[in-house]
C-alpha cells in the first residue's frame, strides 16, 4: 500500500477505511451491510463515500461481473501519522512534546494512550520516558532518582526550559 503524506479523513471515512483494513478487498455490497449495521447508512451514502475515497486516491476500485471491490491504499498507520501531524500543527504550533505534555496532564488521555499501546501492532515500537520532578524551595529533585538534587533548570535557544540531568 502507497502512503499520502497528508491524509485526512473525517470519522465516518475512518469507520469505513476500517471496513477495508480489517477485509482487504471488499464488494460495495458488503461495505454497505457492515455500515448499516454498524451506523444505520444507506446503501447510497456507502457508495458515495467509496466514490469519493477513490478519487482522492486512498481506495482503489475494481469491478467483478456487476459488482463493484474496493480496496485500501494506504495504511492506517499512514492516515494515523498524517492526522496527528494536521493535530499537532494546528493545535499546538507544530511542537510534538507540547501534544504529549497535553496528553500526560490529564489521565483519561493518558489511559487511552497506554491502551493504544497495548493495543499497537505487535510490530511498532515505543519509547516512553518518564520524569517525576518536584521543585520545593527552589531546588529541582529528580523523585525517580533522589542523588538528583539540584538540578539546573536551562532553556534552549528556542526559549523552552528543560530540567538538566533528568
Amino acid at each position: 500500500m502507497g502512503e499520502s503524506p497528508n491524509i485526512s479523513l473525517s470519522e465516518l471515512q475512518i469507520a469505513l477505511m476500517r471496513v477495508l483494513w480489517a477485509r482487504g478487498e471488499t464488494s460495495t455490497a458488503e461495505v454497505a451491510s457492515i455500515m448499516a449495521q454498524d451506523r444505520g447508512l444507506a446503501h447510497t451514502t456507502v457508495a458515495t463515500l467509496l466514490t469519493r475515497l477513490e478519487k482522492r486516491g486512498v481506495v482503489a476500485q475494481r469491478r467483478d461481473g456487476r459488482q463493484l471491490l474496493y480496496r485500501a491504499l494506504v495504511e492506517e498507520s499512514a492516515v494515523r501519522r498524517s492526522m496527528v501531524a494536521d493535530l499537532i500543527g494546528s493545535l499546538f504550533s507544530g511542537d510534538a512534546n507540547a501534544l504529549v505534555a497535553h496528553l500526560v496532564e490529564d489521565p483519561r488521555l493518558t489511559a487511552d494512550l497506554f491502551d493504544g499501546i497495548a493495543n499497537a501492532e505487535e510490530t511498532v515500537e515505543f519509547t516512553l520516558k518518564v520524569e517525576y520532578l518536584e521543585i520545593y524551595m527552589e531546588r529541582v529533585r529528580d523523585l525517580l532518582n533522589p542523588r538528583k538534587d539540584n538540578l539546573p533548570i536551562r532553556e534552549t535557544a528556542t526559549g523552552e526550559l528543560y530540567v538538566e540531568g533528568a
